[in-house]
């Protein structure tokens, strides 16, 4: 799942980032990621986040962005907090899906 660290109550469950390891397995399982983001305001994806016993059973994988959110439908009150379209793209470009991420964005 991906959601802010800031979160995270049990940091055991946080990725270091999403490396190739993570995306292309060697151990001949052809099993594929999923990777889940909670579309919604800030307050309703902490709920789901905090409520949901299966998303709890999942790591974490959190982003830093590196910019501020361009997003202009709503206005988080953190400057930091961006859509669920661009953490996509910033993940998709972490994937190295760079034509994905462009087309998103």
């Amino acid at each position: 799942i991906v959601f802010p660290a800031d979160y995270v109550d049990q940091p055991e469950r946080l990725l270091d980032g999403l490396h190739t390891e993570h995306l292309h397995r060697t151990d001949g399982n052809s099993k594929k990621w999923l990777l889940i983001f909670i579309d919604g305001s800030w307050r309703e994806a902490r709920k789901i986040f905090r409520r949901s016993e299966f998303l709890q059973s999942l790591p974490v994988l959190s982003i830093e962005p590196e910019c501020l959110s361009e997003y202009i439908m709503r206005r988080s009150e953190n400057e930091q907090h961006l859509s669920t379209a661009e953490v996509a793209t910033l993940v998709l470009k972490q994937a190295g899906e760079n034509k994905a991420s462009e087309c998103l964005q």
